[in-house]
């Protein structure tokens, strides 16, 4: 499964932008999207990019064990990958809503909280 939006935030030059997007979006969807390790098992991924002030996200989360799912050309592209696992609760439209609204006051405590953490 593909999520792309737009979210309308802004970050600092030297800002945690990606790792608090990645951290609050893992959260509110219930599954992991990076592993901290070379081994470990991932649910799904994200991609980000900066886009005019703004931020394009790609969230996938996947459909089958086994299979990663990316995006090329408009076109989802499945590929073995033994890391990938189906979760075992697939993220409700709720969930992925709510993803696409993320606030500026949300990142920046996020960002904060990692930077403090560290």
């Amino acid at each position: 499964m593909m999520i792309k939006f737009i979210l309308p935030i802004s970050c600092k030059e030297d800002s945690n932008c990606a790792e608090a997007i990645l951290k609050l979006i893992e959260t509110k969807l219930g599954v992991k999207l990076h592993g901290d390790t070379e081994t470990d098992d991932v649910e799904g991924h994200l991609s980000i990019s900066h886009v005019n002030g703004a931020h394009k996200i790609w969230a996938f989360v996947y459909d089958n064990d086994g299979e990663h799912e990316g995006e090329s050309d408009g076109v989802i592209v499945r590929s073995p990958n033994i890391r990938c696992k189906k979760p075992q609760i697939k993220p409700n439209k709720t969930k992925t809503d709510s993803i696409k609204i993320l606030t500026q006051t949300e990142i920046d405590t996020e960002e904060a909280r990692i930077t403090t953490s560290r």
